[in-house]
């Protein structure tokens, strides 16, 4: 069994991770920031559980904001396990705005919190992981910065930054043993807040101020929405759903994880960049469009759609 750390464990699609790894078997350190004060529910939920029932469930303060409380949750589970096998990076913020209104403070809160913050707790475990030649960075990315409608840009920015760090991130971290899997899920809005408590880009009460929040906005119920969007076409799924493809590929051999994957996605992109994966013209050991040695590359999509 593995020693996994998990970014963003108090809500959504980490907390879920957090008790299905744990539940599977593995050692789990569900990480988030500011547990004695906002996240401090969260953080009794998932210890009274591991008490309940048994795992081995632990909470870490780590704040992917900053490079010290990265650091500094790194070592203390490694002072703690011995070592870290995964690292589950699930943190992140929805936003909606249009692009005429956002700020550069806005761009800036939203690529720290996302692209920053998994870079962050990545230049604190890489030495680790590096050190023992082995391990597994996986990713909880988005369709959105392929299928970006209106309001959604600041987002999909952000996004996008997570997913091309994450990309050339897995080329260095290859040479050392370690793999990279990029898990697409659908919008989790059956069983988490997320489309109803949206960050809004200089939308608070009129002054702008990053990480503030206000009221839904009909623009993303649907009203503004392009055809495309996925709260607007109703698509919805269970923050679990992603949890429980985190559990398949975390328990997949080495060397067999798939580079990019998706959970209950319909018609998501992953196909597309898989295509161009494989047309791509590096032979056996060269590294791929996505940074990924094209001997050892794999795909996969969730059983609900055909692989591709």
């Amino acid at each position: 069994m593995s020693i996994i750390l998990i970014t963003g464990a108090a809500t959504g699609v980490g907390n879920a991770t957090a008790r299905s790894l744990a539940r599977a078997g593995h050692t789990v350190y569900a990480t988030m920031g500011d547990v004695p004060g906002r996240n401090a529910a969260s953080a009794r939920t998932l210890i009274e559980l591991a008490r309940t029932e048994r795992i081995d469930l632990s909470v870490v303060e780590l704040d992917v904001t900053s490079q010290n409380s990265s650091n500094a949750a790194a070592a203390t589970i490694i002072d703690e396990a011995g070592r870290i096998d995964a690292v589950v990076h699930t943190t992140g913020d929805l936003s909606a705005g249009h692009v005429r209104g956002l700020t550069d403070e806005d761009l800036v809160h939203l690529i720290n919190l996302t692209a920053l913050g998994a870079h962050r707790v990545n230049r604190a475990v890489l030495p680790h992981l590096c050190a023992q030649r082995s391990g597994t960075l996986l990713y909880v990315a988005s369709t959105l910065p392929a299928t970006t409608g209106l309001v959604r840009a600041p987002y999909a920015a952000s996004q996008a930054a997570f997913d091309a760090l994450a990309v050339a991130t897995a080329r260095e971290a290859a040479e050392f043993g370690i793999d990279t899997c990029i898990m697409v899920p659908g919008p989790a809005t059956k069983d988490a807040p997320a489309f109803s408590d949206v960050y809004r880009p200089g939308r608070a009460s009129g002054s702008g101020a990053p990480g503030a929040r206000c009221a839904p906005d009909p623009a993303v119920a649907g009203d503004g929405g392009a055809p495309s969007d996925p709260v607007r076409s109703g698509v919805s799924v269970s923050a679990q759903s992603a949890a429980d493809e985190i559990v398949r590929l975390v328990a997949l051999p080495r060397g067999d994880r798939p580079f990019r994957t998706s959970a209950g996605v319909p018609q998501d992109p992953v196909g597309q960049d898989n295509a161009r994966t494989r047309r791509d013209p590096g032979g056996p050991g060269q590294p791929d469009g996505y940074g990924t040695p094209s001997a050892t590359r794999r795909t996969h999509t969730s059983p609900s759609r055909p692989a591709t």
